[in-house]
C-alpha cells in the first residue's frame, strides 16, 4: 500500500501492516513497539504482534520528525528571558543584516550572537499517551474505502488532502464510484483524470465550471497568484489545446446523449430546464462552442444549439429578476424553486425578504424556503444568521472559498449605502428559529440509540473545511480543545524557503489587534509569552516556536480575549512551493527535554496552498481553550497583522450555533445515558471492549459526520 494511504490512516490513528513484509522475530516486533513508544509515546491496542520498524518512519512523517532544525534561541525559553531587551534587538537585526543586508540566505541558519552555549536535559514530564490500532492491508482498504465513499457522498467541495486521497484511490484502485454528490469533486476528477464515464455525475450547465477549471489548473507555475489575474485567460477569449477542445467536445457530447432522451414530443429525462439553464451563461456558451468548432451531430445536440443561440429565449432567471421589479415576489419564489429548488430560495433569503412589500409576501417566502431538505444547506445558513448583524449602517464581512483558498471582502462604504438587502432583527430571529426547527425535523430519526460523551460540545461540524489543512490530531474548524492551565507550544519548521515567521495577534475586548509578533517580541520577551527567535536563514531548516502559558498571560493581558495564530511566508514564496509543518505542544516544564519533543504533540499537519499566509489557530484566553482555525487564506500577505481578523470570531464561536452534541441528538432516535445501550458511542476516548453491532464515532471521523449529515 502506498504511503499516502498509509500515511491519511495514521492521521485517523491507524498503522498499515504490509504482507510483502517478511515474517520477523519477537525482538524485531518488540524493538518496533519500543521505538514508537520512546520516541512518540505511540501504544499499539490492536494487532501490537504486527508492529515493524517501517512504522517509525510514518510516525516520524505524521507527528514530526526527530531532527526538526534547531530555532534561532537553541536554549529557549529560558535562555531567552536571560537575554536584555537591548541585546534581543540586536541578534535581530545582525540576523536581518546578514540575510537581507548582505543578501546572504546560504548556509546554516542564523544564530544568536549573545546566547551562551547550552546543553538541553532529557525531558522531564509525564506525557499523554497516544493510542493506535495496527490494520491488515485488506482491512486498511476496507477503511480507505469507506472513507472515500463518505467522502463522495457529502455535498461539500474536499479539501485538498481528502481530494488527493479520492483521486489517489480512483486511479490506483480503478475504483468506478456509484454516486459524486458534489459537483466540485466530480469536475475536479473529470478534468484530472479524464474519465469520460465521470460525466454520469455532471449536468449541462457544469461543463462551463469544468471549461474554467481547465483554464485554473493550466497555471504555468505555483506562483501564478502573484501575476495579474486580470491577465488569465476568459472564457469568451479562450486558447486551450487541441486535445483540451477534443475532449470538451466529447464531454458535451456525452452529456446530452446521456441525459436528453429524444425530442419527440419535447420528452426529456430531466426536461429542458438543463438546457435552460445553460442560458444564465449564455455568452460564455456561444464563446466555448465557437471556440471548440462544436459541429452538432444529432438532433438532441442541433436542438440545444439552437437554444443557445436563440436570443429570443431567456432563461429563468431573468423571468425571476423581472417578477422582483414588478415587485410580485410570489412568481418569483415560484420560478426560482422550478428552476433551481426550494435551497435557491433559501439561499438568496435575504435578497427575495428585503424586497417583499408585505407580511403575507414574506411568510411564502420563508415558507418556501423551508420545504428544501438540504441539511448543509439549512446548518450554513444557521451559522449565518446567528452572526447576522442587521444594522444596515454596519459593513458586512464575506467569506467563500474557490480553489482550496478562502476569499473574504468587507463592504465598502459606497456598498453600504448602495446595498437593499438587509432584513429586521425580527425577520433575523423568525428565520434562525425556522432553522432549528426545522433541522431538527429533517435530522430525526437518522440514527438509532446514540451515547454521546462529555466534550462533544466543544467539538464543530465540520462544513467548513475546504481551505483547510489536514495531518495528526487535526479537528473540524472551530474545534476546542480545553487546555487545563498548561504552557501552549505553538511551532512551524520549513524546508526550500528561506523565511516563515510564526505569528500571534491578540484580540481585545473591543475587537483592537495587538500584535505579537518577529517585528515586537524584543520589547515584549517575557513569561507570559515567549518567542524562540526570528529565524531568517532556512533554507535547509528552519524553526519558530512561541510559548503562550495562559495563566501568566491572563494576568498580564486582561484586556486580551483571544490569540489568533498565524504562519505567513516573509519570501514571499506560497507554501505550495515549499514544505512547512505548523502544529503545536502542551507543556508542563517548558525547559525540559528537547524544544520539539514529539511526545508532547498534540497535532502536526502540512500548510498547503497557493498563498503565502494561513490562519492556523486561535485561543480563548477566558474559557482557557485551544480554537482550531486551519485556514489558508487566498493572500500574497508575506506580514502578519495586514489581514482580515473580524471574520474569524464566526469560526471561533462557531461551537456556541451548534456542535456535535446537539447534531448527533438532533440525528438520535433516542439519547441514552448508558453506553451498553447504544448503537451509536460518540466519543473521543479510547473505548476497548465494545459490544457488536456497536459503532464509534470520533470528532476526527470528519468524512463519516460530512455523509451523515446529507
Amino acid at each position: 500500500m502506498k504511503d499516502v494511504f498509509k500515511d491519511y490512516l495514521f492521521t485517523k490513528g491507524y498503522f498499515v501492516s504490509d504482507p510483502a513484509e517478511p515474517q520477523h522475530s519477537a525482538e524485531y516486533t518488540f524493538n518496533a513497539l519500543v521505538g514508537l513508544g520512546k520516541l512518540f509515546n505511540i501504544v499499539i491496542d490492536k494487532n501490537a504482534n504486527l508492529a515493524t520498524v517501517d512504522m517509525l518512519h510514518i510516525a516520524e512523517t505524521g507527528i514530526g520528525t526527530v531532527s526538526v532544525p534547531a530555532p534561532f534561541y537553541i536554549g529557549f525559553p529560558s535562555s531567552v528571558r536571560e537575554l536584555t531587551k537591548d541585546q534581543l534587538l540586536l541578534d535581530q537585526l545582525y540576523s536581518y543584516f546578514i540575510t537581507y543586508g548582505l543578501n546572504d540566505f546560504e548556509g546554516e541558519g542564523t544564530r544568536s550572537i549573545f546566547e551562551e552555549q547550552i546543553e538541553r536535559g532529557v525531558l522531564d514530564e509525564k506525557t499523554e499517551v497516544k493510542h493506535f490500532e495496527i490494520l491488515t492491508e485488506k482491512q486498511a482498504h476496507d477503511k480507505l474505502r469507506s472513507c472515500v465513499d463518505d467522502l463522495l457522498s457529502s455535498t461539500r467541495p474536499l479539501s485538498k488532502s481528502q481530494y488527493d486521497l479520492v483521486k489517489q484511490y480512483i486511479v490506483d484502485y480503478s475504483y468506478a464510484p456509484t454516486s459524486i454528490a458534489s459537483k466540485n469533486t466530480a469536475i475536479k476528477l473529470l478534468n484530472d483524470i479524464r474519465d469520460l464515464e465521470l460525466t454520469s455525475f455532471l449536468c449541462l450547465p457544469d461543463i462551463i465550471k469544468l471549461v474554467e477549471e481547465m483554464i485554473q489548473a493550466e497555471k504555468p507555475d505555483s506562483s501564478y497568484m502573484f501575476r495579474d489575474k486580470s491577465k488569465l485567460p476568459k472564457l469568451t477569449k479562450l486558447n486551450l489545446p487541441n486535445r483540451d477542445r477534443k475532449f470538451i467536445t466529447a464531454v458535451i457530447r456525452r452529456v446530452i446523449e446521456k441525459q436528453l432522451v429524444n425530442l419527440t414530443g419535447h420528452q426529456y429525462r430531466v426536461t429542458h430546464n438543463q438546457v435552460i439553464e445553460c442560458l444564465e451563461k449564455r455568452k460564455l456558451w456561444k464563446g466555448l462552442l465557437h471556440h471548440i468548432h462544436f459541429n452538432p451531430q444529432t438532433d438532441l445536440e442541433s436542438y440545444f444549439v439552437s437554444i443557445i443561440y436563440n436570443d429570443d429565449i431567456k432563461s429563468k432567471m431573468s423571468y425571476v429578476e423581472k417578477y422582483i421589479a414588478q415587485g410580485d415576489i410570489k412568481s418569483a419564489c415560484v420560478i426560482l424553486t422550478h428552476a433551481k429548488g426550494a435551497t435557491a430560495v433559501l439561499r438568496h433569503m435575504n435578497y427575495l425578504l428585503s424586497r417583499c412589500n408585505n407580511e403575507e409576501d414574506k411568510k411564502y417566502v420563508i415558507d418556501t424556503a423551508f420545504t428544501s431538505n438540504a441539511a448543509v444547506a439549512l446548518i450554513q445558513q444557521l451559522y449565518n444568521y446567528s452572526y447576522y448583524n442587521v444594522d444596515n449602517r454596519n459593513a458586512r464581512h464575506f467569506k467563500f472559498t474557490h480553489q482550496n483558498l478562502l476569499k473574504t471582502h468587507t463592504e465598502e462604504q459606497w456598498e453600504v449605502n448602495k446595498r437593499r438587502s438587509y432584513i429586521t432583527e425580527k425577520d433575523k430571529q423568525l428565520i434562525l428559529s425556522a432553522l432549528e426547527n426545522k433541522l431538527q425535523t429533517l435530522l430525526k430519526g437518522r440514527l438509532n440509540k446514540v451515547y454521546i460523551d462529555e466534550g462533544m460540545n466543544l467539538k464543530a461540524v465540520p462544513i467548513q473545511e475546504t481551505a483547510g489543512n489536514s495531518g495528526y490530531g487535526v479537528l473540524s474548524r472551530g474545534s476546542r480543545v480545553h487546555l487545563d492551565g498548561r504552557t501552549v507550544r505553538l511551532f512551524t519548521y520549513w524546508e526550500k524557503v528561506n523565511d516563515i515567521d510564526l505569528s500571534v495577534m491578540g484580540i481585545d475586548d473591543k475587537g483592537n489587534l495587538i500584535e505579537f509578533s518577529w517585528r515586537t517580541f524584543y520589547n515584549n520577551q517575557n513569561d507570559a509569552i515567549c518567542f524562540s527567535g526570528d529565524q531568517t536563514r532556512g533554507y535547509e531548516g528552519g524553526s519558530e516556536y512561541i510559548d503562550v502559558s495562559l495563566d501568566k498571560f491572563k494576568s498580564r493581558y486582561p484586556n486580551i480575549k483571544y490569540l489568533v495564530v498565524c504562519d505567513n511566508v516573509y519570501s514571499g514564496t506560497p507554501f505550495n512551493s515549499c514544505t512547512c509543518t505548523a502544529g503545536y505542544m502542551l507543556r508542563e516544564k517548558v525547559d525540559s527535554g528537547e524544544v520539539f519533543e514529539p511526545k508532547t504533540v498534540k497535532s502536526s499537519f502540512l500548510v498547503q496552498g497557493d498563498t503565502t499566509f494561513s490562519y492556523l489557530f486561535a485561543i480563548d484566553i477566558d474559557a482557557n481553550d485551544f480554537v482550531w482555525l486551519n485556514v489558508n487564506k487566498d493572500s500574497n500577505a508575506t506580514v502578519a497583522g495586514t489581514t482580515d481578523f473580524d471574520f474569524l470570531i464566526s469560526y471561533i464561536e462557531s461551537t456556541n450555533v451548534l456542535n456535535l452534541q446537539s447534531l448527533f441528538t438532533y440525528m438520535a432516535t433516542e439519547v441514552v445515558d448508558n453506553m451498553g445501550d447504544a448503537d451509536i458511542i460518540v466519543t473521543d476516548k479510547v473505548l476497548k471492549g465494545i459490544g457488536n453491532g456497536q459503532t464509534i464515532i470520533h470528532s476526527n471521523d470528519v468524512e463519516k459526520i460530512m455523509s451523515l449529515i446529507q
